[in-house]
């Protein structure tokens, strides 16, 4: 990786301009089993990408991911900013397959599409 790594607990003018932000936190999460109420600390890892997406990006993401030692969460959410409705149709056909090869848990992933304008409205999945 090129850039530098910069820990903060919020976001800042540095990462506005960044291809990727990486992000991380935990939610408390009540289960109810019976009569039980049970609380956990589930860990979320965020990848907002603002890079070009092609087939090539994933890999490069992915290597990203492990070289910051993402991995161990108990979800993953991957935010991807779309420039095309091309992009949107990349995302959905290939990432999972890339999230497979790099053994990810597939159920753990959760993929978004941040908002862009310029093209038509899509729909989170």
């Amino acid at each position: 990786m090129n850039s530098k790594l910069i820990l903060m607990p919020q976001i800042s003018l540095t990462h506005l301009f960044s291809s990727f932000v990486f992000a991380e936190y935990k939610e408390e999460v009540t289960i109810t089993e019976h009569v039980r109420k049970i609380t956990e600390l589930k860990t979320k890892k965020v990848v907002f990408s603002f890079d070009s997406l092609i087939d090539q990006s994933f890999p490069y993401l992915f290597s990203m991911f492990k070289a910051l030692q993402m991995e161990n969460a108990d979800e993953y959410i991957f935010c991807f900013f779309p420039e095309t409705p091309e992009d949107v149709n990349l995302v959905n056909q290939k990432f999972i397959l890339y999230a497979k090869e790099e053994l990810f848990d597939i159920d753990k992933i959760k993929i978004e599409f941040l908002r862009n304008p310029r093209i038509s409205p899509v729909n989170n999945i």
